[in-house]
C-alpha cells in the first residue's frame, strides 16, 4: 500500500470494494452495474483509492492483453475528492504496474487533462447513448 502526499492511501482494489465502486459510477451517471463491476474486477488489475478511514475515494482497473499491450480504464474520483492528486497517483500505480506494456485508455472527456498529463493522446472516439426503451 502507498500513501499520498493528502494522506489518500492506493491498494489493490478487493472484492468488498465492488459496492462503494459501483456508487462512484453511479454518481457520475456512468452504466455500469453491479455485474460489470464484479467483471473487470475478475478479469482486470484494479487499484482503491481511500481516505484514511477507508472509505473509498477512487478506483482504476487495468487489463492485460499478453505481454505487449494493456488497457486502462473505470478511473474514477469522487467529486468530493477530486483536486487532490488522487487521480494521477493511480495512474502512477497503473503505469508502473504495467512495465514497458503498450497502453490504450478508456476515457471521458472529463479525464482528458490527466491523461495528456500521463503520455496518453486520442486517437479516435466512440459516442455511448444510454436510455430505457
Amino acid at each position: 500500500m502507498a500513501a499520498t502526499a493528502t494522506g489518500i492511501r492506493i491498494r489493490a482494489l478487493r472484492d468488498d470494494d465492488l459496492a462503494a465502486a459501483l456508487k462512484l459510477t453511479q454518481a457520475v451517471r456512468w452504466s455500469h452495474r453491479a455485474i460489470d463491476w464484479e467483471l473487470h474486477f475478475r478479469v482486470g488489475r484494479g487499484y482503491a483509492a481511500t481516505e484514511a478511514d477507508g472509505t473509498l475515494v477512487g478506483t482504476i482497473l487495468w487489463w492485460p492483453y499478453g505481454e505487449h499491450f494493456g488497457c486502462v480504464g473505470l478511473v474514477i474520483v469522487d467529486n468530493a475528492a477530486q483536486g487532490r492528486g488522487i487521480g494521477r497517483a493511480l495512474m502512477d500505480v497503473v503505469i508502473a504496474d504495467c512495465g514497458a506494456r503498450s497502453l490504450q485508455l478508456v476515457a471521458t472527456d472529463a479525464g482528458l487533462k490527466l491523461y495528456h498529463q500521463c503520455g496518453f493522446r486520442r486517437i479516435g472516439g466512440i459516442e455511448q447513448h444510454q436510455g430505457t426503451p
